[in-house]
């Protein structure tokens, strides 16, 4: 199996990444830097899931690990599935960074 995962920034500019599982679960971890502190957040990606269930896997992870950051699964027009990342806060100050560990 090919996952495509990937996240909107501020501005809307897509990232994409592929991963290949090879039909096998994996997991993944990300730092997210917030207002000067990195939380770790982890998730899981089944044997079975596709693109869909891989990015609400990320999402879930996200909304659950309460950084201040909001994770929605989005399709686009061209019927792309990805994720949108928010900040609660807002403000020239209120950024914040996710990158794969």
């Amino acid at each position: 199996m090919r996952e495509t995962a990937g996240a909107f920034g501020a501005e809307d500019a897509f990232e994409q990444r592929t991963v290949e599982t090879e039909g096998r679960a994996i997991s993944g971890t990300v730092a997210i830097d917030i207002d000067g502190e990195t939380r770790i957040v982890s998730f899981d990606v089944g044997a079975t899931d596709n693109n869909r269930d891989a990015l609400q896997s990320f999402a879930d992870a996200i909304n659950e690990a309460d950084t201040g950051i909001t994770a929605e699964v989005r399709e686009t027009a061209s019927g792309e599935v990805r994720i949108r990342t928010t900040r609660d806060d807002t403000g020239a100050e209120a950024t914040f960074d996710i990158r794969d560990l």
